[in-house]
């Protein structure tokens, strides 16, 4: 099912793009947990052009597993699909530990 990228973060408050998944992934989700939270959303450029992840072999799980051996953070992921093309939206809640 196709969605529109506006609809899939209207509930962040603060908005991450990332067209990969990289090093600093993991340093946003825990700024974004020693702040207020937010969303990062995985397949889009900072000038939120579509460019879908590839989440062959497992790597929807591994990037949420690596989220939480680095940072101690569950996140809440959500895969969607636009433009034919696949997108993360990872939520990161407030956390109460620094």
């Amino acid at each position: 099912m196709d969605i529109d990228l506006k609809n899939l973060t209207d509930e962040c408050n603060t908005v991450e793009y990332k067209q990969a998944e990289t090093d600093t992934l993991y340093k946003t989700v825990s700024a974004f947990a020693n702040t207020d939270g937010g969303c990062i959303v995985l397949g889009v450029t900072d000038d939120k052009e579509i460019v879908g992840i590839d989440l062959s072999d497992n790597k929807q799980e591994q990037i949420v597993n690596k989220i939480a051996d680095n940072t101690g953070i569950l996140p809440n992921v959500e895969l969607a699909e636009i433009d034919g093309k696949q997108i993360l939206k990872i939520t990161i809640d407030k956390s109460s530990n620094p």
